[in-house]
């Protein structure tokens, strides 16, 4: 089965991808536009003459995650919907993720905010230990711009949306379930709270 998981930042999704990519014969591309404050470095048309070979060298076991608002370079927001219906056309199952706890949310954003602005894209990954002082609330704006569009891709392909809450705590099984993927072992791994990022002082995982 081919997924695509679309996601907000700090939502869960790097290890779901990788609780699915790291089964025996799978494999995909993670974040292939990536850019949270810029525009994506390929064009979809380059993309998109590679996407039907990535598929079929993977015998239909192929996964891409990405976030709500990251877009080919020839992709606006105004044309991102249109860039959806057809990557969403190549995929058998589409896997909606975002965080219900709105703070903790923000607190994460700020948090990868803060990292990405020192380390470009090394360490946002990383286990830290919440420090309110990264708290910004100029980040405020842009965080509810993509809890916004993310919510207009489900919206627009009558999407369903999955709890980072209940996916790494209360309902793992369950949600991973309902999300058409086969509970292995390997995704067990990969979604254990050990493996959260956000810690207190006493190194008890919070988030």
């Amino acid at each position: 089965m081919n997924n695509l998981i679309i996601g907000t930042p700090r939502s869960g999704t790097f290890n779901l991808y990788n609780s699915i990519v790291e089964n025996p014969g799978n494999s995909g591309i993670s974040e292939p536009f990536f850019n949270y404050f810029d525009r994506g470095h390929a064009t979809y048309s380059e993309f998109k003459k590679e996407l039907p070979n990535l598929i079929d060298k993977s015998n239909n076991n192929f996964t891409i995650k990405t976030i709500s608002v990251q877009y080919p370079k020839d992709v606006s927001v105004e044309s991102s919907l249109e860039f959806y219906e057809d990557l969403i056309s190549y995929f058998d199952n589409i896997i909606f993720i975002d965080r219900r706890d709105m703070k903790s949310h923000f607190e994460s954003w700020c948090n990868l905010v803060d990292k990405i602005k020192r380390f470009g894209g090394n360490k946002v990954n990383n286990k830290y230990v919440f420090n309110s002082n990264k708290v910004d609330l100029n980040n405020l704006d842009l965080f509810f711009k993509i809890k916004h569009q993310f919510l207009r891709i489900v919206e627009k392909f009558n999407g369903s949306i999955f709890y980072y809450e209940d996916l790494y705590f209360d309902k793992q099984e369950e949600t991973y379930k309902q999300m058409n993927l086969e509970y292995t072992e390997v995704a067990k791994e990969y979604l254990n709270p050990s493996r959260k990022y956000r810690q207190d002082n006493t190194n008890s995982i919070l988030i």
